[in-house]
């Protein structure tokens, strides 16, 4: 396992951690904190190498830096290379998995996994992970 800080892709900040089976990378797990809550992103990548899906969960304080969770949100995303071909919404319905919400949930989750894996890559176990522009304190 791997752990790293995440800078600039939240606004408090984050971090992540990312795990292996031999030398393959199977999961990043990004945890992104704001005043008003805090998102877990998981990234799960098969034997390949390749990234296939991603569960989304969004945790909302009671009051902004309180910690107490109050509501929870879950979205999950399965892709075949590059395509979405599943997006599970937050309320556990099975959505188009075409169209422009979910081409733009599939942008950023793929933007993300990509941003997350060249930092394991890159990085060294406690540096920094600094998001790039595009993705900058979302």
């Amino acid at each position: 396992m791997i752990k790293l800080e995440l800078s600039d892709f939240s606004l408090e900040g984050g971090e992540l951690s990312a795990y292996f089976a031999h030398d393959t990378l199977r999961k990043v797990d990004a945890l992104f904190y704001r005043e008003t809550g805090r998102t877990r992103e998981e990234y799960y990548f098969g034997d390949d190498g390749r990234f296939y899906s991603t569960v989304q969960t969004d945790e909302q304080y009671d009051r902004p830096m309180s910690g107490k969770v109050v509501h929870r949100y879950r979205t999950r995303l399965s892709f075949d290379g590059e395509r979405l071909i599943q997006w599970i919404d937050s309320t556990g319905r099975i959505r188009a998995a075409t169209g422009a919400g979910a081409g733009d949930h599939a942008h950023d989750a793929l933007l993300t996994a990509r941003a997350l894996v060249e930092c394991v890559k890159t990085l060294k176990p406690g540096e920094t992970c600094e998001a790039p522009d595009s993705l900058s304190t979302r």
